[in-house]
């Protein structure tokens, strides 16, 4: 239920009806669009510490003690539940809602059906690497606008990113969101969930986010002081 609560509270205490203004939290895709390609190619080349899988590769875990995942990830692209392959469609990470699925969700989290063969019984939980980082040297290089790079991570708290994440780990998968740390100023881990059918707790901030049109912002102002005006077409 992440992704849904995140948008849901940003929706709820951040939006502007009387100007048409739709509130939501900070997804992974509002990042990635002001990544260059210095910053795409580091994605794309990000392997996980432990499994070594390279972003958007796949691993498959197998038996009844590591298999477990949470409810709403069989519905995601490129999960693969009692499979040894990923699907190929799905919802994505940054999404909360999926045909069958009721947001906010009781179901927490299954395992696959085991699959017999004779008196032998087999778990097959296939999960594609999603997470990757941005931290170490110069991560301000991944962006070619210095603005916005400065105002998503030169922030003085934490914050969540409501997008979800798979990070693969030799005996185990762990399944989180996505968040920004100040202290390394750059993409970070929020593992709330591990395929051992174990959690963790992680405390950090809102981002909220709200599209507007040129023609609604003033042009003076912007600062806190003097603030821009917003108004109604």
């Amino acid at each position: 239920n992440g992704v849904y609560y995140l948008n849901n509270i940003c929706k709820k205490h951040y939006s502007n009806y009387r100007v048409g203004v739709t509130a939501r939290n900070i997804n992974i895709e509002d990042i990635e669009n002001q990544m260059n390609s210095t910053g795409l190619a580091r994605r794309n080349a990000y392997t996980s510490n432990n499994a070594s899988i390279k972003y958007g590769s796949t691993k498959t875990y197998s038996g009844n003690t590591y298999t477990y995942y949470p409810y709403l990830y069989a519905k995601e692209k490129g999960a693969g539940i009692a499979s040894q392959s990923a699907s190929s469609s799905g919802i994505g990470v940054s999404e909360d809602t999926a045909s069958g699925f009721t947001v906010p969700s009781t179901q927490t989290s299954t395992r696959p059906t085991a699959i017999y063969i004779g008196l032998i019984s087999f778990r097959y939980l296939t999960v594609t690497q999603t997470y990757y980082e941005t931290t170490g040297t110069n991560p301000e290089s991944y962006f070619s606008n210095a603005t916005a790079y400065d105002l998503l991570f030169n922030t003085e708290a934490s914050y969540w990113i409501a997008s979800r994440y798979v990070n693969t780990y030799s005996s185990f998968a762990s399944f989180g969101i996505h968040t920004v740390s100040s202290g390394f100023n750059a993409l970070s881990t929020g593992t709330l969930y591990n395929s051992g059918n174990s959690g963790s707790n992680v405390e950090t901030c809102l981002r909220p986010m709200v599209t507007l049109d040129a023609s609604m912002i003033g042009r003076t102002g912007g600062t806190r002081t003097n603030p821009r005006t917003v108004t109604a077409n």
